[in-house]
């Protein structure tokens, strides 16, 4: 983790975000640790402390050593497949401008 931390500004380049968007991405780790420390312990008692420990360990190890070879941070949201399906998709070629419920600023536009 601590060399995770460490490379921030480098991942927030390569990986194109924002200042916003990299504090949501730290807060949803916050947010997911503590999901995860509040329902472990069921999963716990259902396949045992070294079960669970060993995927834990080794799932997440293997989740941060992929970091580097993500394309972009969209491809590591798991919710970007269905926001492309309801605004559109990657097969709708008009401009964004020319869909609907999108205004066109009228000092940009021509």
């Amino acid at each position: 983790m601590g060399a995770l931390l460490s490379r921030l500004p480098d991942l927030q380049r390569s990986l194109q975000l924002t200042e916003g968007q990299l504090g949501l991405t730290l807060i949803a780790m916050s947010i997911g640790a503590l999901f995860g420390l509040t329902f472990s312990s069921p999963l716990i008692e259902k396949y045992g402390a070294r079960t669970t420990a060993f995927v834990t360990v080794f799932g997440a190890s293997a989740m941060y050593a992929i970091v580097p070879w993500v394309p972009s941070a969209a491809a590591a949201d798991p919710g970007v497949l269905h926001r492309r399906h309801v605004r559109g998709g990657a097969g709708d070629q008009r401009q964004p401008r020319d869909r609907p419920g999108m205004r066109r600023n009228s000092a940009i536009a021509s």
